[in-house]
């Protein structure tokens, strides 16, 4: 068994939204897009106040890391249904080629 060394490097990139548990992926071209996932950090530990409606993500965001250029749409210029779905924190995802797929089970 090899010996391996792990080098990591921060890329900072100004505006960068904050978000965790969100869906990414990533174009032939190099273009990040993030959908749904929270704004607000960690939830609190207590069950009818796991996670607020303040602090949905609703924006999707594109992202050239090579320029650090941010571009965002608000989700409310989506249908209701589809808005509502996309605000949405730990979507089980996945990336096959240029589309994004739900995992179905």
């Amino acid at each position: 068994m090899g010996i391996y060394n792990v080098v990591l490097e921060p890329l900072v990139i100004p505006n960068m939204p904050g978000l965790q548990s969100f869906v990414w992926g990533k174009t032939p071209s190099g273009y990040w897009v993030l959908i749904g996932g929270r704004t607000d950090g960690l939830h609190r530990r207590q069950p009818n106040w796991s996670f607020l409606a303040s602090g949905n993500n609703t924006t999707i965001y594109m992202i050239y890391s090579e320029e650090g250029a941010i571009w965002q749409r608000p989700l409310s210029q989506l249908s209701t249904s589809l808005n509502e779905q996309l605000q949405s924190t730990n979507m089980e995802f996945y990336q096959h080629g240029n589309n994004l797929s739900q995992i179905m089970q």
